[in-house]
């Protein structure tokens, strides 16, 4: 038998439990209050979730709170993304603790609390009483540094999904109407892809309109360093492609969707630039900055990663950060069953992200420190997903170490270092 000491939790202050189900309209309440006399009753309320009755229901249960000795509210509810900023924002204003709890814990605590796997929202906060009282997440405020480099990351991240869902429609118009172009993505990568949608909007029957030696003044008028390769291939194309029959409004159409297209590719390029740079410049007033500036990783890779983690400083240990990021590993097994050791990826999907590109693009490249190092576990672990993981994991724990350390980095111990 084992016996395993326990250490007892004292709250110094009391505090009121009160769980909402958060949806877009409304705010159902649920709160247990236990009396001096050891009987109990329940607060049950919705609100609508605006800051107004927010404000007024909070105040309201406050004061049934304290007429039965409680100092203090405290309010959880699931994250939902957006609805609950609102109650949250209000409850700390008002001086309440707040807390997250699990979603998936919820819906499979929905059984536990009443044998019953329906879902109703007068159900739901009751539900999560249940988890609450077990455990709670931490319902993290970033301060104003932190918060704006996170809501830039957000928005320079939807920039860049704007960006490549554009540059699919564009090759995919381009396509229609310029069926034998070879090598197009690698075109829309270079300045040519400008002066052919700005001269031509990559119609090949105006391209074949001029003669050979009239493209290749119009193109190297503008951009002297062209290939001559590249000009031949694409005028071949043309050439070819000018073959298919097209009526003339087809084609008048074709042209005014790549040039609409075309123009808002470059105006959400020019905005995500933009937002980078305003990241980079927020990443570089903040303290880990200067702390993993040792690294020479672009800075614009590192903002990403610290935008998604908040201040290093508010985790504990490097298992904390692991599994704040979804990379712990999780085991299942059950008497003689063994199963794979797997990531939880529970944690912050956006912060996976980030570390994968600053593996992949920043530490991981041809002169990247850990390029020998991911084409070894890559052979070992026979799965190149699996080594770029373990290089997530490794990388997380040193930047959190660097964060963290008053010792002086050296360099040296980087390739040495054993991986996570």
């Amino acid at each position: 038998m084992k016996m395993i000491a326990m250490t007892s939790i004292v709250k110094q202050e009391r505090q009121l439990l009160v769980c909402v189900d958060v949806c877009a309209a409304s705010l159902d309440v649920h709160a247990r209050v236990e009396r001096a006399d050891g009987q109990c009753f329940a607060l049950i309320d919705q609100w609508a979730n605006r800051t107004g009755p927010i404000r007024a229901g909070l105040a309201e249960v406050l004061a049934v709170a304290r007429t039965h000795g409680y100092a203090q509210l405290k309010v959880a509810c699931e994250a939902t993304g957006s609805y609950e900023q609102g109650l949250l924002r209000e409850a700390r204003q008002m001086g309440c603790a707040v807390a997250y709890v699990s979603g998936e814990a919820v819906a499979k605590a929905r059984v536990i609390e009443s044998n019953d796997s329906g879902k109703t929202d007068t159900k739901d906060p009751r539900v999560i009483r249940v988890v609450a009282e077990q455990k709670c997440l931490v319902a993290r405020e970033l301060p104003p540094g932190y918060a704006q480099l996170r809501e830039l990351n957000r928005i320079f991240e939807q920039e860049g999904g704007l960006v490549a869902q554009l540059k699919n429609q564009l090759q995919a118009q381009i396509r229609r109407q310029f069926p034998d172009l070879r090598r197009l993505p690698d075109l829309l990568d270079k300045r040519l892809a400008e002066v052919l949608a700005e001269e031509y909007a990559w119609n090949p029957h105006r391209i074949v309109a001029d003669t050979w030696e009239q493209f290749v003044q119009r193109v190297k008028g503008r951009l002297p360093r062209t290939r001559w390769e590249v000009l031949e291939h694409v005028y071949a194309d043309a050439k070819s492609s000018a073959l298919h029959l097209v009526a003339e409004a087809d084609v008048a159409l074709g042209e005014q969707r790549v040039r609409e297209l075309w123009a808002d590719y470059q105006q959400h390029l020019e905005r995500k630039e933009g937002y980078r740079q305003q990241r980079v410049a927020v990443y570089q007033t903040l303290p880990e900055a200067a702390k993993l500036a040792p690294l020479g990783l672009s800075a614009s890779l590192l903002a990403g990663v610290i935008a998604e983690t908040g201040p290093l400083r508010d985790f504990g240990n490097a298992r904390q950060l692991l599994r704040y990021a979804g990379l712990n590993l999780r085991e299942r097994s059950s008497g003689t069953y063994k199963g794979k050791v797997r990531l939880s990826k529970k944690g912050r999907a956006p912060l996976r992200q980030a570390l994968y590109k600053l593996v992949m693009f920043g530490m991981s490249g041809s002169h990247g420190m850990w390029n020998q190092l991911l084409q070894e576990k890559k052979k070992e672990l026979a799965n190149g997903l699996k080594a770029v993981v373990l290089l997530m994991r490794k990388a997380l724990r040193m930047l959190f170490g660097l964060a963290k350390s008053t010792a002086a980095f050296d360099p040296r111990r980087i390739p040495q270092a054993k991986a996570a």
